[in-house]
C-alpha cells in the first residue's frame, strides 16, 4: 500500500510537471507561429523556450518592415513572457514607415506585472485595455499617434507612473482618476480635442514638463493657481502655435518634448 501511494504521488509530481511543460509549448507555439509568419528576427523573437521564458526586453523598432507584412494585433500570450520589463510596439522614427496598425492591446498585457516601459506610438489604437491599473510597475506609458478617444479610469491606479504622453490622438476628455498619479513628472496630452480639464488635475504637483494646447482649453481659477505654482518649482509648460495645427505624423520621436 505504501508503494502505491509512493507511486501515485510521483504520478502527480510529474503529471504536474509534465502539464506545464505542455501549456508553456502552447502557448509559445502561439507567439512562434506568428513571429514566423511576420518573419520577425529570433534576436527579437527568441525561439527558444528558456530565451523566451527569460526575455525582458521587447521592441520591433529595429526591424527592415519595408518588404514584411505590418501586424495588427499583438496575441495575447505575450501577456505570459512574465520577466518583460519594455515592450515597444511602436513606430519607426521615419513617420512615414509605419511598423504596425495595433487597434487593441490584449487585456493579457496586464498580466506583465514586471512591465516598466510601454510605448506604442503611431499605431491606431482606439482603446486601452481594461484593466490598464493592475501595471503596478509601470513608469512610462506613450501612446502618442494613435486614435484614442479617452483613457480608463483605471490608469489613476498606476501608482509608479513617472511619464504619460497623449499626443495626437482624439481625446475630448481625461478621466478625473488621473489626477490620483501623484509621482507623475511628465504629461503631454497636445494635439487632441480637449477643451478642459478635470480640476483632480491640480493634485500632479510633481510635474516637470507639460505640455498642452493652451489656446483650447478653458482653465478654471484653481487650475491657474497650480500652473502658477508649476512654474514657480521649475516645471516647463508649453503650448506652443506649432500644436494648433498638430499633426503627428509630422513630428519625430526624438522632436517630442519627453
Amino acid at each position: 500500500e505504501l508503494e502505491l501511494i509512493e507511486e501515485l504521488n510521483l504520478f502527480d509530481i510529474r503529471s504536474n510537471v509534465f502539464g506545464k511543460v505542455i501549456s508553456n509549448i502552447t502557448w509559445m507555439n502561439v507567439i512562434w507561429e506568428w513571429a514566423n509568419q511576420l518573419r520577425v528576427e529570433p534576436s527579437n523573437v527568441p525561439r527558444s523556450e528558456l530565451e523566451l521564458l527569460r526575455l525582458d526586453h521587447l521592441s520591433f523598432m529595429s526591424l527592415n518592415y519595408m518588404d514584411r507584412e505590418r501586424f495588427t494585433v499583438l496575441p495575447k500570450e505575450f501577456g505570459k513572457v512574465k520577466y518583460l520589463e519594455f515592450l515597444e510596439p511602436g513606430d519607426v522614427l521615419n513617420p512615414e514607415l509605419k511598423l504596425n496598425h495595433l487597434q487593441r492591446l490584449p487585456n493579457e498585457i496586464c498580466d506583465l506585472e514586471n512591465l516598466r516601459f510601454l510605448y506604442i506610438q503611431r499605431n491606431s489604437l482606439r482603446s486601452l485595455p481594461k484593466d490598464i491599473g493592475r501595471l503596478q510597475n509601470l513608469e512610462e506609458l506613450k501612446l502618442g499617434g494613435n486614435d484614442l478617444v479617452g483613457l480608463p479610469s483605471g490608469i489613476g491606479r498606476l501608482n509608479n507612473l513617472k511619464i504619460l504622453t497623449l499626443w495626437g490622438n482624439k481625446v475630448r476628455e481625461l478621466p478625473s482618476q488621473l489626477g490620483s498619479l501623484s509621482g507623475l513628472q511628465g504629461l503631454d496630452i497636445s494635439g487632441n480635442l480637449i477643451t478642459k480639464l478635470p480640476e483632480e488635475i491640480a493634485n500632479l504637483t510633481a510635474l516637470k514638463k507639460l505640455y498642452f494646447d493652451c489656446d483650447e482649453v478653458y482653465l478654471s481659477d484653481s487650475q491657474r493657481e497650480w500652473l502658477n505654482l508649476l512654474r514657480e518649482n521649475g516645471c516647463d509648460i508649453s503650448c506652443p502655435e506649432e500644436f494648433d495645427d498638430f499633426d503627428a505624423s509630422s513630428i519625430a520621436d526624438e522632436e517630442m518634448p519627453f
